[in-house]
């Protein structure tokens, strides 16, 4: 009866490593799909900026929300983002378009909730250099105009006193960052 019971078991090890390999090779022609999906809507075959957004839930249907990854940033840079910067940078994302029920709108606000790691600015400076590649001189300097404007409305919409200092160091300190990534992608 043991050598029953032990046929029955590798049986039944062979089927679980099937259905692994089987779950494996899925996984893989899904990432394959998605990775390839991303790169036409981005324009690039950038390997490593395709895995970084990849790797933060970007995905073509979410991939708007990358723009407003520097306003998050200097939304949580103090380590808690506070009412007046989440109203700002949802409010705005809707006035450029992002409807309350897209992806790109819900993922915004999954990052507003959920302290963002730090490849969350690594998979941003990814995105940049890459597109920044594919981008005319013009296009480029709108886009900086853009972010950096809307940088400073968030970190300006919750704080100071009286008027004064609404932009603490930690958020000027994430302002800084970004300028810099913007001159980096430029010189790429």
């Amino acid at each position: 009866m043991k050598n029953a019971n032990r046929a029955g078991t590798g049986r039944s090890d062979e089927k679980l490593s099937i259905q692994r390999a089987e779950q494996e090779r899925r996984a893989t022609q899904q990432a394959t799909e998605q990775r390839a999906a991303l790169a036409t809507e981005l324009g690039t075959q950038d390997a490593a900026a395709l895995d970084a957004l990849i790797a933060v839930g970007l995905d073509r249907e979410t991939l708007p929300a990358v723009e407003w990854i520097p306003l998050v940033l200097v939304a949580w840079a103090d380590g808690a983002v506070q009412p007046g910067e989440r109203q700002a940078i949802l409010r705005a994302a809707e006035s450029d378009g992002i409807p309350a029920d897209d992806p790109p709108h819900l993922l915004l606000r999954d990052w507003l909730e959920n302290a963002p790691g730090t490849d969350l600015f690594g998979a941003w400076q990814a995105y940049l250099g890459a597109i920044s590649r594919c981008e005319d001189e013009g296009a480029q300097r709108a886009r900086e105009a853009w972010v950096r404007t809307r940088v400073r409305e968030v970190a300006e919409a919750d704080g100071g006193w009286l008027g004064f200092a609404k932009v603490s160091s930690e958020e000027g300190g994430v302002m800084l960052d970004v300028a810099r990534s913007f001159r980096t992608a430029r010189r790429a």
